[in-house]
Parts: C-alpha cells; structure tokens; sequence
C-alpha cells in the first residue's frame, strides 16, 4: 500500500511506502508539471538518498560518484528509443537490470542483491574524474582563461 501527499505546485512528491520507505519524487522540467520549489533540486536530494531510481536521466552519473545504489525504471523503453538516442548499451551497461513496472522495481529494492562491482565498472567507464587535484585543475583552467 502508498500513502503519500503532493506539495501543490511543485515537482515534488512524498510517499510512505508499506512503513518501509520515504519515497521522494522529482519529475523532470520536461514532464510539463509546473515547478514551484526551487530550494529543492536534483542534487540536494543525492545527498540524502539511499537509493536512486531513475530512467534515462543523467543523473545517474552523479549519483553514480556518490556511491548510492541506482535502479531504472524504464518501463517506456522500446518507445523512447525510437524518438531518443540512448549513447550506450542501456540494458548491458547500468549498474541494475531495466524494470518495466513498479512492483518489479520494488522487488528487486528489497532483494538487496546490488551488484556494486557492476556498479564500479559504470563508474570507471563514464565518469572519469580525479580526486585528489581536481579543484586545482579547475581554478588552472579559470585563472589561465582570465589571463
């Protein structure tokens, strides 16, 4: 069972979900639900997230850094494939299967079978960063182009 609530006007939705979770809904800008909360974006609620659901959106890449587990739902896959380019091999390449509806998803949340190997070898191929000099090649980059 879900009981939850809408913040009127915004992209937010909270749900309880059978006592176990705090489900957090941002839709995103393109889904035409108008936006009203701008102190809430994206990445604030990485922060606190023990799981990321998802579907094609980039933000899997940040949570990816974080370490949070992601799961996909994508249950308008063969659809948006056809209108949309997806540049990697989806089903093959994201850290947990493709789910194609909602109980499916919450299956495989309470399995607690998240492969983070998988998980790691998402991360080393499409996110490459440095960590330990990373703000310094940042404020380099700035400082030689003020020049």
């Amino acid at each position: 069972e879900c009981t939850g609530f809408h913040i009127e006007k915004t992209l937010i939705s909270v749900y309880l979900y059978e006592s176990k979770y705090n489900l957090i809904i941002k839709t995103d800008r393109l889904s035409g639900v108008p936006s009203d909360c701008p102190e809430f974006n994206s990445f604030d609620m990485l922060t606190i997230a023990d799981r990321l659901i998802s579907d094609y959106s980039c933000i899997i890449y940040e949570s990816a850094i974080l370490g949070t587990p992601l799961f996909f739902y994508t249950y308008d896959y063969e659809e948006y494939t056809e209108t949309r380019a997806i540049y990697m091999d989806y089903p093959n390449e994201i850290p947990s299967r493709m789910c194609s509806d909602p109980e499916e998803l919450l299956s495989l949340i309470d399995s607690a079978s998240y492969d983070f190997s998988k998980h790691s070898s998402f991360l080393s191929k499409y996110v490459a960063y440095e960590k330990d000099d990373i703000t310094k090649n940042i404020v380099d980059f700035i400082w030689d182009h003020l020049k």
